[in-house]
């Protein structure tokens, strides 16, 4: 959904006052992709977690079984 009649020329909507842009979409991967979970030196997200719901292992893929 876009901003200005919904033409690709309309800045993509958020909602609520959140717009997204590319450098915001970069940082938030590389946190998730690269980091870890981590901003600078401090752990901001639960490492286990974080790999739980990024399906890192291969034995646990969330299925119906849990």
């Amino acid at each position: 959904m876009r901003t200005a009649d919904d033409n690709w020329q309309g800045q993509a909507e958020g909602g609520y006052g959140l717009w997204w842009i590319p450098d915001d979409i970069a940082k938030i991967a590389t946190l998730l992709n690269n980091d870890g979970g981590r901003i600078g030196d401090e752990q901001n997200l639960v490492p286990d977690l974080l790999a739980a719901a990024m399906q890192q292992d291969p034995e646990d893929r969330g299925g119906e079984d849990r």
